[in-house]
């Protein structure tokens, strides 16, 4: 009896537990959140499957959805952004949404001021952050620009800039392959492929981040030549 007594306290106990972490409120910040609608709107507010996920700071995310109707298999949507989130920022990661379903609790932080020799996005006044590039990159910048409304929907391109706004990187990638000589990592996941593509092509990954799909930005951000 004593011990059918203690199994149940366990039991409780462990409840209790759960239930106090999955309360956890994560703070994230507006160019998350910027992130998060940009999300919302490949997936057509929940129309197409996807997943939304944050760094545990809330400083930074990663998404990955499906814009077609017929969609590869392999890893969740979930697990591959939470790996793709944790390889990119090298830090523990945690679903926020599925589809549109947010499944955390969260707060939405206030911008505070950033030191400009630590990043290129500098945070505005008006809450829109200044992207600092290298004016020696605008024309490499401006013709991927051009080109991304060329090509149409049927490739995967992205754009990534280092931290320091002095180096890029892109990626050119098909959406359906059946060889991999084009560098993109190829058949499982031609549009993680094209991240990496981009990624490598601009420096280490701690040292770029992806700031265009195609001729969309990543987030919210005006570009200030410098």
């Amino acid at each position: 009896m004593r011990a059918i007594i203690w199994i149940c306290a366990l039991a409780l106990s462990l409840a209790a537990l759960s239930n106090t972490a999955s309360a956890e409120t994560y703070r994230i910040n507006n160019e998350v959140w910027g992130w998060y609608q940009k999300y919302l709107g490949r997936i057509g507010d929940g129309r197409r499957p996807g997943a939304f996920v944050i760094t545990e700071d809330g400083q930074n995310a990663w998404y990955t959805y499906c814009p077609d109707t017929q969609c590869m298999g392999g890893l969740t949507y979930s697990q591959d952004a939470l790996n793709s989130c944790e390889r990119e920022y090298d830090m523990d990661c945690v679903v926020f949404a599925v589809r549109d379903d947010i499944r955390v609790e969260y707060e939405i932080e206030k911008s505070a001021p950033a030191a400009a020799d630590q990043s290129s996005m500098a945070p505005q006044a008006s809450g829109i952050a200044k992207l600092r590039i290298s004016s020696a990159l605008r024309e490499d910048v401006e013709r991927y620009l051009r080109n991304s409304d060329s090509f149409g929907s049927s490739y995967y391109r992205y754009l990534a800039l280092s931290h320091a706004g002095d180096k890029i990187g892109t990626s050119n990638c098909k959406k359906m392959t059946t060889w991999l000589s084009d560098g993109c990592a190829g058949m499982n996941n031609p549009q993680e492929g094209a991240k990496r593509v981009a990624l490598q092509a601009c420096g280490n990954p701690n040292e770029c981040r992806l700031i265009f799909e195609g001729s969309t930005k990543i987030g919210v951000f005006e570009i200030e030549w410098y």
